[in-house]
């Protein structure tokens, strides 16, 4: 069975032993334990209230890190810089870089959705990538009810963090994730959009993800995420999206952990497996336990 990479984006620039979201990090001299919250984008953030140990964590901690820095983050800002970098260049077409079956398939699907006939059509004009993420936010939202884009789960974290009066910071910055999401050549965005749309179970993964992610169950994420990076396809989009990033992060947290007291809000697709960042700070000598 072919398995989706679609998700990835929810996951990577957002999912996560079984209830367990929230991570203690002590040990190898640091001064002070520190925690790592694995998020999912697109949750209701009434999904904050049922884990547990956070306000504690929150409580003992002073400084704040994310994906962003979300202190600085303009959201009009955001989309403006999106906008530039989502659009197909002037010389290359849709029908130049995607079988036709595929272009018919993403007509299909949003038209499913109800978008109206004209929309569907403006859609050619972006890039692969982007009409990825709008497959998968489709097919998010309809498993993952309460969103509320006023009250981001992310953004309900920060707040909590900024009332305690932490200070604020991110691993990334905005060109970083928006290149990282849209960035790639144009024949890597569409080979991994035709893997994904050539795959007959997406619908039934994508709730899979969600529902494992609402359940808290760590585990199931972690051996969900390894099977659907078994594609070499898959595998390279899980590089990029996924596993540099984690040791970019790591090598960040050599200098930021040693003091302790730090609040990590990250992605849960960031946190299982053996490349996943929890794993890769216990390498460093950090002990790294469940919040119960």
């Amino acid at each position: 069975m072919k398995r989706t990479i679609l998700f990835l984006t929810v996951l990577a620039v957002a999912v996560v032993a079984s209830a367990q979201l929230l991570w203690k990090v002590e040990g190898n001299g640091a001064a002070h334990p520190s925690y790592i919250l694995g998020t999912h984008h697109l949750a209701p953030p009434e999904l904050l209230d049922s884990i547990s140990g956070l306000n504690d964590a929150l409580y003992a901690s002073k400084h704040f890190y994310g994906e962003l820095d979300m202190k600085n983050v303009n959201p009009l800002t955001l989309q403006n810089q999106a906008l530039q970098k989502i659009a197909m260049p002037s010389d290359t077409t849709w029908q130049q870089i995607l079988p036709a079956d595929a272009i018919a398939k993403i007509d299909s699907f949003f038209v499913a959705q109800g978008v109206p006939a004209v929309q569907v059509e403006q859609l050619h004009s972006l890039k692969p990538a982007f009409v990825g993420t709008q497959i998968t936010l489709f097919l998010t939202l309809k498993n993952l009810k309460g969103f509320d884009p006023q009250r981001q789960f992310d953004n309900e974290v920060h707040k909590k963090a900024m009332q305690r009066g932490m200070t604020s910071a991110g691993f990334e910055t905005n060109e970083f994730q928006i290149n990282m999401l849209y960035g790639a050549p144009l024949q890597v965005q569409a080979e991994e959009l035709v893997e994904d749309l050539n795959n007959d179970s997406i619908v039934a993964d994508v709730k899979a993800m969600t529902d494992l992610y609402v359940a808290q169950d760590f585990d199931g994420i972690g051996r969900f995420i390894e099977r659907n990076r078994e594609s070499p396809v898959a595998r390279r989009a899980a590089e990029r999206l996924v596993y540099t990033r984690n040791e970019n992060w790591a090598k960040k947290l050599k200098t930021i952990l040693p003091e302790g007291e730090v609040f990590i809000a990250v992605g849960a697709g960031h946190l299982p497996g053996e490349r996943g960042l929890l794993n890769l700070l216990r390498r460093q000598g950090y002990t790294v336990t469940p919040v119960k």
